[in-house]
């Protein structure tokens, strides 16, 4: 199983306690810390459709980061958030410009990945690619942006490709009319050539008709 875990793909999943084996509700933000560059916790919501208290969980009581849920150690794992806490929630790293040292702008920033094992990031992802085996030492997570030694513009790895459509197609229009005449000539030649075939045929056959009558009045005139 892979190690490593998207903030974004952590939104709306259920949280459950491992020792009561209770719903506890949804993740609704992640938390970084700038200084230590890793995931500090999670919080949600107690009540239904985001109304109610908003608890928080950190980091060392997820048992688990599953597919379907997050497994948390027990129900007092979570405490009540009175006030946001001080670390980067998702909607703020989203908002960020990642640039180099050297003052390179590389992107915005999307998503973060870190580590399951340790909460450390290990990548990014930007508006026009992705950035993957990051050195938490070497990232720098400011108020506004973040900032990475300028080697890093060089490792971009692009995201894939969307299939080709036909509204993304160039096309060549005077090589289309130049082929749909082509194609029109070539279909009125053949049109031409089995109806000359016809008529030929339709003549031979009319005189091959009017011969074998021309002889039936010959044998008449005879007898």
């Amino acid at each position: 199983m892979e190690n490593r875990q998207s903030l974004n793909a952590m939104v709306g999943i259920q949280i459950i306690t491992y020792e009561e084996g209770v719903r506890l509700g949804k993740v609704s933000d992640v938390y970084i810390d700038r200084e230590k560059k890793k995931v500090e916790g999670i919080s949600f919501s107690t009540g239904r459709i985001g109304f109610g208290d908003t608890c928080f969980v950190s980091f060392g009581d997820i048992q688990c980061f599953g597919r379907d849920a997050i497994i948390i150690s027990r129900e007092s794992s979570a405490t009540s958030l009175s006030s946001p806490p001080e670390f980067l929630g998702i909607k703020a790293v989203k908002a960020m410009k990642v640039m180099t040292s050297h003052g390179e702008d590389l992107g915005m920033l999307r998503d973060v990945s870190f580590n399951k094992s340790s909460g450390l990031i290990s990548g990014l992802n930007l508006d026009n690619g992705e950035l993957d085996d990051i050195r938490p030492d070497e990232l720098t997570l400011g108020a506004d942006a973040v900032l990475l030694p300028a080697e890093y513009a060089s490792r971009i790895s692009n995201p894939e490709e969307k299939p080709t459509t036909f509204s993304t197609l160039p096309i060549d229009v005077e090589g289309v009319k130049s082929k749909l005449k082509e194609s029109a000539q070539k279909i009125e030649n053949a049109a031409k050539s089995v109806f000359g075939k016809y008529k030929s045929d339709l003549g031979a056959a009319k005189n091959e008709t009017a011969s074998d009558e021309y002889k039936e009045t010959i044998d008449a005139d005879q007898k």
